[in-house]
């Protein structure tokens, strides 16, 4: 029996596959798909040869000069800076008065609601007190859960209730310097308390109203 040629073709393909094509026993869509296969080989071979000599010969443009470093946006930058209030812009100075009302209105309904949880928890099971260890511990463990859901709820409704108050002071304080700059055709440099006491008596008769109109309902 004769062995199998290893003559050199013009594909390159490796003796193994030359091997397996040149059997006679082999299948016709085994042949097909050993040449599909390299073909597929060499094409993306060719591809990433292409791709790194595009790469080499691209021209190399000059770094740009980033915004932060130029000396005339950071003196922009300053003078705006140093007519708001806190030195902040009014987007960053709104997001954070509201995440300091939710945290602190949060964590006051958290101790408010769980207390208020717990001594309704126990007026609403004073007639029926355990008398063994194991009517006590249950007793316990679901006073808990309640002390502990009631304090979540609580927390999240004056989270929401003191961050949005907070939140809309904030903002109407900063369309009253806005509105009182436009009147005075940009001469007023600096903000004032005048806003300030503007904003807060919107801002609670806003509320009182919210509130009076919620408790009548």
């Amino acid at each position: 029996m004769q062995g199998p040629r290893q003559e050199k073709r013009e594909d390159d393909i490796s003796i193994p596959t030359l091997v397996a094509i040149d059997n006679p026993w082999t299948e016709p869509h085994v042949v097909l798909e050993i040449r599909a296969a390299h073909t597929l080989n060499q094409l993306l071979v060719r591809i990433a040869t292409m791709a790194d000599t595009s790469i080499a010969e691209a021209p190399k443009e000059s770094p740009k000069a980033s915004p932060a470093s130029d000396p005339e946006l950071v003196a922009l930058r300053k003078a705006f800076l140093s007519q708001q209030r806190l030195s902040m812009f009014p987007s960053q100075r709104i997001l954070a008065a509201t995440t300091i009302g939710f945290t602190a209105g949060g964590l006051s309904g958290l101790f408010q609601g769980s207390n208020m949880a717990g001594l309704r928890f126990r007026a609403e099971n004073a007639h029926r007190l355990p008398s063994t260890a194991t009517g006590w511990y249950l007793y316990h463990k679901s006073k808990n859960y309640h002390i502990m859901l009631g304090g979540i709820k609580k927390g999240f409704k004056e989270g929401m209730r003191i961050g949005s108050m907070v939140g809309f002071f904030v903002l109407s304080e900063d369309a009253v310097d806005r509105l009182r700059a436009w009147y005075a055709r940009g001469e007023m440099k600096r903000k004032d308390v005048g806003s300030t006491v503007v904003a807060a008596l919107g801002t609670s008769a806003v509320f009182s109203l919210w509130s009076k109109q919620k408790n009548s309902s």
